[in-house]
């Protein structure tokens, strides 16, 4: 990605080398049709490629676009939450990869892992790495767990080890309480925010759905 700045301006000193010739020989109506044509078919085709995103009407919609369901947007809000409501001293554990949050809210990582991948993904010491972030809550004890129930946050596979998940659903159903649930409102648009008793009950309905749509849920550490 470096060099393509220097590639291009090579490419147009190129192109503009083996055009002057041409040029001096035209007239002015194709030597000014020639760049003109040049330029329509280096745009146009990125023109018609980034419709979608050219389209959106806002910082959500474009998110979108670009995307998917990854909770980008509503990532600001659910870190001003946690910012509000700890303190500089508390720790988190966002089981997903959502390293965003972290930074907004401006906590630091309960495990090493900022991303979910290394402990989804097929290596051979995957269910070591997930032991060793249980270890850690129940270290740590972070203030807040984050679990993003979303696909391109967790690249989950179907037969993927399962301990972690296990674990921290039976460490939030003993030790913490739910404070916030994000899910996906309208198509393609922002998440709902829930709160209290119906973020509670919402959480279990969807535990027990087959097949649920994505959601972010927000768990504190009970006193």
């Amino acid at each position: 990605m470096q060099l393509l700045p220097a590639l291009a301006g090579l490419c147009g000193v190129t192109l503009g080398a083996a055009l002057r010739p041409w040029l001096r020989r035209s007239g002015a109506v194709a030597a000014l049709g020639m760049p003109a044509a040049g330029v329509l078919l280096a745009v146009g085709p990125q023109l018609l490629g980034q419709a979608p995103t050219l389209r959106a009407s806002g910082p959500t919609a474009l998110s979108r676009a670009i995307y998917g369901m990854n909770p980008f947007p509503e990532a600001q809000e659910i870190a001003t939450y946690i910012r509000n409501t700890s303190g500089p001293e508390d720790s988190v554990f966002v089981l997903g990869s959502e390293p965003e949050i972290l930074f907004h809210a401006e906590r630091r990582s309960a495990t090493r892992y900022i991303f979910a991948y290394p402990l989804t993904g097929d290596f051979p010491d995957v269910l070591e790495r997930q032991r060793e972030v249980v270890r850690a809550l129940h270290r740590e004890r972070p203030l807040y767990i984050v679990w993003v129930q979303v696909q391109a946050s967790l690249l989950l596979e179907p037969d993927a080890e399962r301990h972690l998940f296990e674990e921290v659903a039976s460490l939030v159903r003993s030790r913490y309480r739910i404070e916030l649930l994000a899910r996906p409102g309208a198509e393609d648009g922002p998440f709902d925010f829930h709160h209290g008793s119906e973020a509670r009950s919402l959480f279990r309905e969807l535990m027990e759905a087959e097949g649920s749509p994505a959601w972010v849920a927000v768990f504190r550490r009970a006193p």
